[in-house]
């Protein structure tokens, strides 16, 4: 049998290179502060490279740091071998299953994750 364990809000974000990371920051950190669910998952386009270590600082320092999140993708999510598509989330690592795809119609490749949902009690 399996039981419902809990809820999960999936937001899906894309920034634009217009908008600088500080102040994305800053309106994601307002959202966070507010959320009421136990577990979330992040996901999108968040045009910042997670392989350069001085791009993802101010991300590593919000979700990581500050929220205990975890960030899901490590490999190239582009064409051109940029990471800038992310996955962040506060479930357990037992529950949350990363994929990538070759789209053939992008420079990006497709992300998504598998969320195990469900308890079996084991």
């Amino acid at each position: 049998m399996h039981v419902f364990t809990s809820y999960h809000y999936y937001w899906c974000i894309l920034i634009t290179p217009k908008v600088p990371i500080t102040q994305f920051c800053i309106a994601l950190r307002e959202v966070l502060s507010h959320l009421t669910t136990q577990y979330n998952v992040f996901i999108g386009d968040f045009n910042l490279n997670w392989l350069d270590e001085t791009d993802k600082v101010p991300l590593y320092n919000l979700f990581i740091t500050e929220h205990n999140y975890g960030q899901l993708v490590s490999l190239y999510t582009t064409d051109n071998k940029t990471a800038i598509d992310h996955i962040y989330t506060n479930l357990p690592e037992s529950q949350i299953q990363l994929h990538l795809l070759e789209t053939f119609i992008s420079d990006h490749k497709s992300i998504y994750a598998l969320i195990n949902c469900f308890n079996t009690g084991r």
